[in-house]
């Protein structure tokens, strides 16, 4: 179920990502391609691909986490169970 969360909020991210990038062309291509508009679309980028990686690093933290756990749990059950 966790996944699915991160992968509404990576689609989240896309939509508004793409929402984002086509207002920046039509604006540049309306005012002329400068470097101010290059970067402005270089800088939304980068915001975007960070966004990503920082939802797939959470959640990559988060199964780890629980797979620690889940071991942890596993490895006292069998221990007792061989007591």
């Amino acid at each position: 179920m966790r996944s699915v969360t991160t992968d509404l909020r990576i689609q989240q991210r896309l939509h508004e990502y793409r929402l984002d990038w086509e207002a920046l062309r039509i604006r540049c291509a309306n005012n002329g391609a400068d470097e101010q508009c290059a970067l402005e679309m270089v800088n939304r980028l980068r915001e975007f691909v960070t966004a990503i990686r920082m939802a797939i690093r959470d959640e990559t933290n988060d199964w780890v986490r629980d797979f620690t756990e889940s071991l942890g749990a596993l490895e006292k059950y069998l221990t007792s169970a061989a007591d």
